[in-house]
């Protein structure tokens, strides 16, 4: 019985370890939230291959702003900011929604930490950093990116 499970364990490995091969970079979800409000998303996503480490990227999207969302494009519903677990961040404007209410909510006050980011939200806002403490802060009245 052993023998046959150490097989099928193996055999499995060697599927996955194939398909990485002939996918060659994938992306994986590590964690996501949502603000108390709904308003604020946020999701880290890993990177890697064969000859590159996990490389950890944060994406938080801005469904509803009083603000100047980041350069108007063509069927821009939200506001998107996006920054690596190391250097700078940007915004950009996206179509892409991907809002559900099942997402687990970063409650008020609380901090959340994955891959090299840590979030906090307030009342007020969404507050992001990363390793080297680039980031944004995001709120309908408001995005800053710093």
């Amino acid at each position: 019985m052993k023998r046959a499970i150490t097989a099928v364990l193996i055999v499995s490995s060697l599927a996955v370890t194939a398909q990485r091969e002939d996918v060659g970079s994938f992306t994986s979800l590590l964690d996501r939230f949502q603000s108390p409000s709904g308003n604020i998303l946020c999701e880290v996503h890993a990177f890697e291959d064969e000859s590159t480490p996990r490389i950890s990227s944060l994406t938080c999207t801005i469904s509803q702003s009083n603000a100047k969302l980041p350069p108007k494009t063509i069927n821009c519903e939200v506001g998107y900011f996006h920054m690596m677990a190391r250097g700078k961040a940007i915004g950009d404007c996206t179509s892409a929604n991907n809002f559900d209410p099942a997402i687990p909510v970063l409650p008020y006050g609380k901090v959340w930490q994955v891959g090299g980011f840590r979030c906090d939200a307030t009342t007020v806002r969404v507050r992001c950093v990363n390793l080297d403490k680039h980031g944004f802060e995001l709120s309908r009245a408001r995005q800053i990116l710093f």
